[in-house]
């Protein structure tokens, strides 16, 4: 949009004085380039993102009836018909102004929020399709949500993943409050650079200072263990776990035997002393209830029974460690992508206990990993849980991405899918799958219109999954990735919208009050 279109564009609406058109605000309306619900007037300037075909991007214009008022936005201004304008690209230092100018594109806390929701845009693309999917629903998303390790596979940083979920909300006009979690941490100096990128959530992952082997370990061999902890500490754990079953708020008991308290000691314990040193030093950073705080257990072979569930939270509530949000390990299988594999029975009844610890112990919210498509299971969640829960997704929506390819690039689509069977072996050693690959149909027995398939059947959906690392690394597929995703974008945001919507639903979550 050059300076003369873009001044009669403000003149032809009369957007400094008109009210700005609130029925089209939600829609995605785009209108000459102008994303409508983007429109923002503060003081004396008008504030809009556009939309730049011939670049295939995105910048901010600031218009402005004061030409002193530039001071922060950064961008080259310039004079024309008695306004002072300047454009801005999606850099890092207009984030930090639109955080500034407008608190509402700053990441919060989830205090207060009982249904809450991590959609982890793996591109950067696709939250405001997300923004279209919630926020409609009484449910908080976390829009901001990166593991290190899906930052090392996208070559992202955590401050190119927050400042992606500013500009989506700015883009939206979204006012309602997101999230940021620094997902999957295991270590300190990861934790640091979380919180110096604003992170207002840790998600702290214990599989690599939790003993799980100990799971399978022989009585004797437990108690051996055991016999290594101080004795006085043994003398505090028998009489808390031994003595008498430990009643729940619902009139349940859980009971401990001496090889169950073993085993939870020899599991847990080392790390329960992990996470009292990563909390203090959250509490120091930021200052205590000023963060959100999850402990995550799911990425273990074994499940986390019941028994195990009670011992940690028991044990983190004796240390003084307030947890917002836990994630068990559940029975069956959570894999990347499908549908719940495992007896949903079964699942159901462990899963109600689970949420009863929950609420014995001040009613910190039960963490559903792995929570793509587990549609099946999503019901008894949204019972058990009352709506006090949290999901995480994030590799649904890649594929949400991957089906747009397939449908309107079906030639890049070939490519993805060939980099995919050339690469899986690799990806293998990060993702635990059982997908039997060899049911996936052959790429060329597929016409393009079939293409669209390989989203639907599960074995290639986790094939597809597991593989976006290496699409991202590739410089020029990557490109050709993105400018699809541009060039498509509305398609896009729809597949994604629809197909996370339905997630929110099935979890039982309410429109809004309006």
């Amino acid at each position: 949009m050059n300076t003369q279109t873009l001044l009669a564009y403000v003149s032809t609406h009369d957007l400094f004085h008109s009210p700005l058109d609130q029925t089209r605000r939600f829609e995605g309306a785009i209108d000459q380039g102008v994303y409508l619900a983007s429109l923002r007037r503060q003081g004396k300037s008008l504030f809009f993102v556009y939309r730049d075909e011939a670049a295939f991007k995105k910048i901010v214009i600031k218009v402005s009836q004061d030409a002193n008022d530039f001071a922060d936005f950064p961008g080259i201004v310039e004079q024309a018909d008695g306004y002072a304008i300047a454009r801005s690209d999606e850099t890092p230092e207009l984030a930090a102004f639109l955080r500034k100018a407008f608190p509402w594109t700053a990441p919060k806390s989830l205090k207060g929020k009982d249904a809450t929701i991590g959609t982890g845009d793996r591109l950067g693309l696709a939250n405001p399709a997300h923004i279209r999917a919630v926020r409609d629903y009484d449910i908080f998303p976390v829009l901001a949500q990166q593991s290190i390790r899906e930052l090392n596979f996208t070559k992202r940083t955590y401050q190119e993943v927050v400042d992606a979920a500013t500009f989506a909300v700015f883009q939206e006009g979204y006012e309602d409050g997101f999230g940021f979690d620094g997902d999957h941490l295991k270590n300190i100096p990861d934790i640091e650079m979380a919180l110096r990128c604003g992170a207002t959530m840790i998600t702290l992952d214990l599989s690599e200072v939790m003993n799980a082997k100990a799971a399978q370990w022989s009585d004797a061999d437990l108690a051996a263990a055991y016999a290594n902890v101080p004795a006085d500490e043994r003398q505090r754990l028998e009489r808390a776990y031994l003595a008498a079953p430990i009643t729940l708020n619902d009139g349940s008991s859980l009971s401990f035997d001496a090889v169950e308290l073993h085993r939870c000691c020899v599991m847990y314990l080392e790390a329960i002393r992990f996470v009292k040193q990563v909390y203090d030093l959250l509490v120091e950073r930021r200052g205590a209830g000023n963060f959100d705080f999850e402990m995550s257990i799911d990425e273990t072979d074994a499940p986390t029974v019941p028994q195990h569930h009670l011992f940690i939270i028991q044990e983190l509530t004796h240390l003084g460690v307030v947890v917002d949000s836990l994630a068990p390990r559940f029975i069956g299988e959570f894999q990347k992508a499908i549908d719940y594999i495992g007896d949903l029975s079964e699942f159901e009844r462990q899963f109600a206990v689970h949420c009863q610890i929950a609420k014995t112990y001040d009613n910190y919210k039960v963490s559903i990993h792995s929570g793509s498509d587990k549609f099946s299971a999503y019901p008894a969640i949204g019972k058990w849980t009352n709506g006090r829960l949290h999901v995480k997704t994030a590799g649904t929506s890649w594929l949400e991405a991957v089906r747009t390819i397939a449908i309107k690039e079906p030639a890049l689509y070939r490519q993805i899918h060939q980099v995919a069977l050339e690469n899986y072996p690799e990806a293998l050693k990060f993702y635990h799958i059982t997908a039997d690959f060899s049911k996936i149909p052959a790429l060329d027995s597929l016409s393009d219109a079939d293409l669209p398939h390989y989203l639907v059947q599960a074995e290639s959906r986790q094939l597809i999954h597991i593989i976006y690392g290496f699409v991202a690394q590739d410089a020029a597929l990557r490109e050709q990735f993105y400018r699809a995703l541009f060039t498509h974008e509305e398609t896009h945001y729809q597949l994604v919208r629809d197909h996370l919507r339905k997630h929110v639903t099935l979890l039982g979550r309410p429109k809004k009050s309006m």
